[in-house]
């Protein structure tokens, strides 16, 4: 192809060329206008022309591929729409390019803050849970420390590959003095946050997929025996009757910590003797309706719990019904307050008290009612079709007798 650059040529039919305004914004310039086709004032020669922006001079600059070489009429305008795909082509690639060069070019701290502000929108909208999104957050404020540490700021995320990462966990495993467990959680949330980088063009691929999981201990937790169940009741129902129905609603009705602090006195029904999970507390997503115990619901009668507004949390931070939420280790820390005075071993968590519970219901009614009372995955296909509180509970459950 021939080509020729040119400058303002007033006898050309071809539109001059273009100069900047000065109050017109730079970065919104294209740097190219595609191809039209002209000839000179003559009309002796035929060619296709285009402009780039030339940003030393603030001007654009137009180009010409003479056409004269080809036969006139079809064959010159075939050429002159080839010529013109070509040089599009040509430079939609080069912007192409340079759009990704640029993208990848930004530091790691500034897209780390672009990730955060998306974990706080998906959060607000209800597409993530509460817990998640703190859980998240405390995960980007220990790599922000990392990389503040080990002063890769400035580091290009394009250039983030699988030792940033192995280095990363190391510093949580190693330097942090973490369990293989955590390290292992960690990895969980890298892969999280690349597959997040890859989705917006950041990275090719995800860095994680060529990083094992260490081996992890067996589960520290266990669950109550028999006679340290009945221990704890005893003890409860002498000194504290308002933690006494966290454990058992922890032992009867296997709500998780952090659900158990979101539950509301309209949640219970005492004439259908059922507790209704929402799908904004639980956490696989899905509504759930659970058998509320005998023994759980004379308790709560006992304490005069529906004495309080039904929009009330069941559990506040003093273990009374309260308007605000508590935190979910309150029950945690009274349990280690508990496990010292009646000389429990480390082993016994709040969190036993569900292991204890599906235990023993397994026992008593067998598997299957254990997983749906503990609202497990594994459930019967009749259950996959109920809804909510259209789902039925297994009365065997509320009349089945434990040992508190």
């Amino acid at each position: 192809m021939f080509l020729k650059n040119e400058t303002n040529n007033k006898k050309s039919k071809e539109p001059s060329q273009g100069q900047l305004n000065d109050k017109t914004p730079f970065k919104f310039l294209p740097k190219f206008k595609p191809c039209k086709r002209a000839q000179s004032s003559n009309g002796k020669d035929d060619y296709i022309y285009y402009c780039t922006l030339d940003e030393t001079t603030n001007k654009y600059v137009r180009h010409k591929i003479m056409l004269n070489r080809y036969k006139k009429g079809r064959e010159r305008d075939m050429m002159a729409a080839q010529l013109s795909a070509q040089v599009f082509n040509m430079f939609f690639k080069a912007e192409a390019a340079d759009a990704l060069s640029l993208r990848r070019s930004a530091t790691v701290a500034k897209v780390i803050g672009l990730y955060s502000r998306y974990i706080a929108s998906m959060a607000e909208k209800g597409h993530m849970k509460w817990k998640t999104k703190v859980d998240y957050f405390s995960r980007i404020s220990i790599l922000s420390e990392y990389i503040e540490d080990r002063r890769l700021s400035e580091l290009e995320i394009g250039r983030v590959d699988t030792s940033f990462f192995v280095d990363f966990l190391d510093y949580v495993f190693l330097d942090r003095v973490n369990s293989s467990t955590t390290r292992n959680n960690y990895r969980t949330w890298c892969s999280a946050f690349c597959s997040w980088l890859v989705e917006r063009n950041y990275l090719d691929s995800n860095p994680i997929a060529g990083i094992r999981a260490l081996p992890e201990k067996k589960k520290f937790r266990e669950p109550l025996s028999t006679a340290d169940i009945r221990k704890l009741s005893e003890h409860l129902r002498i000194t504290d009757k308002r933690f006494l129905l966290a454990c058992m609603f922890e032992y009867y009705e296997m709500i998780r910590p952090i659900e158990l602090v979101q539950i509301r006195i309209r949640d219970i029904s005492m004439s259908d003797l059922t507790l209704f999970v929402p799908s904004s507390v639980s956490k696989n997503n899905r509504d759930g309706l659970i058998a509320l115990n005998e023994n759980v619901a004379r308790l709560l009668v006992e304490l005069e719990v529906f004495d309080y507004p039904d929009s009330f949390f069941l559990f506040g931070k003093d273990m009374q019904p309260s308007n605000m939420m508590a935190r979910s280790d309150i029950f945690r820390k009274k349990f280690e307050e508990l496990r010292h005075v009646l000389c429990f071993p480390m082993t016994y968590q709040f969190y036993s008290l569900k292991d204890s519970g599906i235990r023993d219901l397994s026992n008593a009614c067998g598997v299957v009612t254990a997983k749906e009372q503990a609202r497990h995955t594994d459930i019967s296909t009749t259950n996959r079709y109920l809804v909510g509180k259209d789902g039925n509970v297994d009365d065997v459950t509320k009349h089945f007798n434990g040992f508190m």
